[in-house]
């Protein structure tokens, strides 16, 4: 399990390395004429940090089932849990009530790590 908060600043920069400019990330004033009513963290970025946090190495047979069932909002602070009985990471909230995102696993190879990452 790793925890982490996203930032206005995280998310500019997941911009620049994206290419996603969508108001709905990365511009305070304009996100909150959207449905989200504030900017929220960018989808691929909660994913690829959670594998990446919890050291979670993919190959070319490594399949990705991803569903994101609520948004993140900035300075929320989450969890990415990895649950080995099912290959899936779970990212939470903080208190593990609410469930933004599964990402179930297919074709993993990887031996768990006991200390992830926290960046």
């Amino acid at each position: 399990m790793t925890a982490r908060n996203f930032t206005i600043h995280n998310q500019r920069e997941f911009a620049s390395f994206s290419g996603d400019f969508n108001p709905i990330h990365v511009d305070e004033k304009e996100s909150i004429k959207t449905h989200a009513g504030q900017p929220i963290v960018h989808g691929v970025h909660l994913v690829l940090w959670s594998l990446d946090a919890l050291e979670i190495k993919l190959t070319q047979e490594t399949e990705l089932d991803i569903k994101f069932e609520s948004q993140v909002n900035l300075n929320e602070n989450i969890l990415a849990i990895f649950d080995e009985t099912k290959n899936q990471i779970s990212i939470t909230s903080e208190d593990q009530q609410k469930i933004y995102s599964k990402i179930k696993i297919k074709n993993l190879n990887r031996n768990i790590s006991s200390k992830p990452k926290n960046f």
